[in-house]
């Protein structure tokens, strides 16, 4: 599948980033998450990074930023050994029960 049709910006990873950690990014930051996790899907030079993005969002006190990383986080099968782990960690964290039952809801 060509992701890149899916993507509703321009922005590269550094601009995505940088935006998602301003004070007023002018969009939702769910937004800014899912343009990452296309650029995660899509692959390519910016992968590691938006990996490495996404991984870090796990730990998030924020909901939503958790269940939109783990979705994307969950699905590409070419995940590093260390985000495997993290997912697998954050799937058994009794704390995420209702989230992982969600996402995989609509992941399937």
């Amino acid at each position: 599948m060509d992701y890149h049709g899916l993507r509703q910006s321009s922005l590269d990873l550094p601009s995505l980033i940088a935006k998602f950690n301003s004070d007023t990014p002018n969009v939702p930051r769910c937004l800014i998450i899912n343009e990452v996790g296309l650029l995660f899907m899509i692959g390519g030079k910016e992968n590691n990074g938006a990996e490495r993005f996404l991984r870090s969002l796990l730990n998030t006190e924020k909901e939503d930023e958790r269940f939109v990383s783990f979705c994307y986080l969950s699905i590409v099968e070419k995940a590093t050994k260390t985000t495997q782990r993290a997912v697998a960690r954050f799937r058994k964290d009794p704390r995420n029960k209702d989230l992982v039952e969600k996402a995989e809801g609509r992941i399937r």
